[in-house]
């Protein structure tokens, strides 16, 4: 039997320099070490050794090999006796040396030396193997070309709960998931047809206890090694990595497509990662923004400059605490997209876990706030309306109490006209109670007008007309107005309002005395309506600040404004053609 090639033995005798020694060094499959006493031995290292050869006239031999024996790593050993004393031969089979040679002056005794070093390293390393396999945690068998089982370890009673012998010559493709049998057939094929073949392979085999357990084996063709005659697998029990591999995945599916924007900087301020709802606020792809700097988004301007000074601010208080969880947040932080339409978000930034003590990042989101943002904007707005509407409360009652006030005291001085005098006064107090209704519906349900319905724009401008102070005025209401969609109540109120504003500015001192009342026009226009005047009109320097509710004069024109606005209509102020102020009612809905 030929010695493996490279070898490295151990050659121990009292004088290692003799024939034998010689013969063992020029064999081209050694590679020779000698020593000469147990503490030579002992400081070698069994690791580097294969195999150790022993002459019986080294001063007690067995303690010797007892380094080798106490080494884990498996060494051949052969003992040379020169005298062949049988109680040598048999204390060899009681500690366990590998090969006893007694020395025969009639044969070789190189030639049976490399025999026993040949036969005492197979048999180690085989040995070796052997104890491998039945102490592996991993499952392995061997399949012969059918598919059946022709020997299994004992990991498979500690993985997959069966004894060795209930699972030895079946076929464990029953016992396969039935979505994973398929794959596990070309599997087991492509193996079987290639004698170069190593394949791998994660799937479902049901246990003793009917649960299925993930296994990932790797096969190999060994069906022309002698030895083995088959199918090597080596299987290794999976589920809970692949448990875990799924919930990462999972994890990762949910990160990607969230609609939350997320990003990991690291002690830099430099993007390790980001995600997809990230990048694409900027436009940009997660492998576009992974290694640049938080910084080159300040300066392109899409995130605000102050964000770094409460980044830097926010990291402090994080770090100074002792809670690593802890999530510190800036709402509304107006960002800049390359669409130029602006985008709000809150900003959520919290901790990466600390690299032995130190900072190694962070980790920041951003949830869009844009339409929450909007509405609470719109919301303000509207309170900010709802406020101005209230202060001018007690102004838009004041009309129809003077109406009502004037009539009564004209009833008592002139008998002849007390009942036309007492409906016009029952007549104002029924608006001011209306006005007062709508004013208290106005604060509970928050809305400056109500449901919009068709209103004949003539039939209101006449009613808001009736219930104004307008003394000696004149309105002018064109029969083309037709109807459209408002707050019969809302609009009367502004009608009122500018129909009041026309009497009380309109004295025409320019004018002859005759001619000293003013004329109120109501007209059509394309998307809208007019109120106009012949009064002296409004200086073209005033006409911005004419809704300005600070001039207590207008106190009429502001609730105007914010009626229109809420109707959703346009109103500018212009010049009449009699020269007097005139009311434009723009995007009004024509019925």
């Amino acid at each position: 039997m030929n010695v493996p090639s490279g070898t490295t033995l151990l050659f121990v005798a009292p004088e290692p320099d003799t024939p034998l020694g010689r013969s063992l060094r020029a064999s081209d499959e050694v590679r020779l070490r000698t020593a000469t006493t147990r503490e030579t031995v002992r400081s070698r290292d069994p690791a580097s050794l294969d195999c150790v050869v022993v002459t019986d006239d080294v001063p007690d031999p067995f303690a010797v090999l007892e380094p080798v024996f106490e080494a884990s790593t498996p060494v051949g050993t052969v003992l040379l006796g020169y005298d062949g004393d049988p109680r040598d031969a048999a204390r060899c089979l009681e500690v366990g040396v590998d090969r006893y040679v007694v020395a025969d002056e009639s044969e070789d005794v190189a030639a049976a030396v490399r025999d026993a070093v040949a036969e005492a390293t197979v048999a180690t390393t085989r040995n070796h193997h052997e104890r491998l396999v039945e102490y592996a945690s991993d499952i392995i068998a061997v399949y012969d070309p059918r598919g059946r089982i022709s020997y299994i370890n004992d990991a498979v009673t500690d993985v997959l709960g069966y004894e060795p012998e209930a699972v030895t010559g079946t076929d464990p493709i029953t016992r396969v998931h039935p979505d994973d049998r398929d794959a596990v057939r070309s599997f087991f094929a492509a193996l079987r047809d290639d004698a170069e073949e190593t394949r791998r392979l994660t799937y479902r085999l049901r246990a003793a206890d009917g649960s299925y357990r993930v296994l990932e084996s790797i096969g190999r063709n060994r069906i022309d090694d002698p030895e083995l005659g088959g199918i090597v697998i080596n299987s290794r029990d999976v589920t809970e990595r692949e448990a875990r591999k799924s919930e990462l995945e999972l994890r990762e599916s949910i990160i990607e497509v969230a609609p939350i924007g997320l990003h990991v900087l690291d002690a830099d301020d430099t993007f390790l990662w980001a995600n997809d709802a990230f990048a694409s606020v900027f436009g940009r792809t997660p492998e576009d923004i992974v290694g640049t700097a938080y910084l080159d988004l300040v300066e392109a301007g899409y995130i605000p400059d102050d964000i770094t000074d409460w980044y830097k601010t926010a990291l402090r208080r994080l770090l100074s605490t002792d809670d690593d969880t802890q999530t510190l947040r800036r709402e509304a932080v107006p960002v800049e997209p390359p669409d130029g339409n602006t985008r709000y978000f809150d900003v959520y930034l919290a901790l990466l876990p600390l690299d032995d003590g130190e900072f190694a990042g962070s980790v920041i989101a951003f949830r869009e706030v844009t339409e929450r943002n909007r509405y609470e904007r719109r919301l303000e707005e509207q309170n900010e309306r709802l406020a101005e509407f209230a202060s001018v409360v007690s102004h838009d009652l004041r009309n129809p109490l003077n109406v009502a006030s004037g009539r009564l005291a004209l009833a008592r001085d002139d008998d002849s006209a007390t009942d036309s005098n007492l409906e016009a006064a029952e007549t104002a107090l029924d608006r001011m109670e209306r006005l007062v209704e709508d004013i208290l519906s106005l604060a509970r349900d928050g809305r400056v007008v109500g449901s919009l319905h068709p209103v004949e724009l003539s039939g209101a401008a006449r009613t808001a007309w009736s219930t104004s102070a307008t003394g000696d005025a004149t309105l002018s209401v064109r029969d083309e107005l037709g109807a459209i969609r408002a707050d019969e109540t809302r609009l009367q109120q502004l009608l009122e309002n500018l129909f009041r504003n026309s009497v009380e500015h309109g004295s025409t001192s320019n004018r002859p005395r005759a001619d000293a009342t003013v004329t109120v026009t109501v007209g059509p226009l394309a998307d809208g309506f007019y109120v106009a005047d012949d009064g002296p009109g409004i200086p073209v320097d005033e006409r911005p600040r004419l809704f300005d509710m600070e001039d207590d004069g207008r106190f009429g024109l502001s609730i105007v404004e914010t009626i229109a606005t809420a109707h959703g209509w346009d109103v500018a102020v212009t010049e009449s053609e009699d020269g007097g102020a005139r009311f434009e009612f723009t995007g009004v809905d024509a019925v």
